[in-house]
């Protein structure tokens, strides 16, 4: 899958991130088990600082798995993931096929509260978001979430395709 120039710097910065994070932890490692909470908040905070938004790098790479997906089984023409910034407001991907088709996909990268079953928060969230315009496929990047769409939203939604785009969860 051919990215494009925007994509392949977000992806190796996410590469680099980490490495960076493996280099974190080997200088600075956890507080013994026995510190209080203030030290261990105190840690968790730096780590949090120096980490960045895990969530948006994770959304980023569900987005190019997405993409590699739908170019798969569609007759896309190339099309940027990058351009749309993660958490903004939005399609995840709107795009069109070369007969001009409209394309439309949302990517959860949630994972479920319960085994099988979302909380009621995710579940309202994960509803509003595939209902906007209706759609017909969502892409979800684990094994529980995809199983939970499958079991129960796809009750729910009718014309709705759930696809697992890869399994994180052994």
């Amino acid at each position: 899958m051919q990215r494009s120039k925007r994509e392949q710097a977000t992806f190796e910065r996410l590469q680099l991130l980490m490495s960076d994070i493996r280099t974190w932890l080997d200088n600075y490692p956890p507080p013994p088990p026995g510190d209080s909470v203030d030290v261990w908040f105190r840690y968790a905070d730096a780590f949090r600082t120096d980490l960045g938004n895990l969530s948006m790098h994770i959304s980023f790479l569900a987005c190019l798995l997405a993409k590699d997906y739908l170019c798969n089984i569609l007759p896309l023409p190339d099309f940027d993931v990058s351009l749309k910034a993660q958490g903004a407001r939005g399609l995840d991907i709107d795009a069109t096929t070369i007969a001009g088709e409209r394309v439309i996909a949302e990517i959860k990268t949630t994972r479920p509260y319960l085994e099988t079953q979302c909380g009621a928060n995710q579940r309202d969230s994960i509803l509003k978001d595939l209902t906007k315009p209706k759609r017909t496929q969502a892409e979800y990047t684990d094994r529980r979430s995809h199983m939970m769409a499958t079991q129960s939203l796809a009750i729910e939604l009718g014309c709705f395709c759930p696809v697992l785009l890869c399994d994180t969860v052994p």
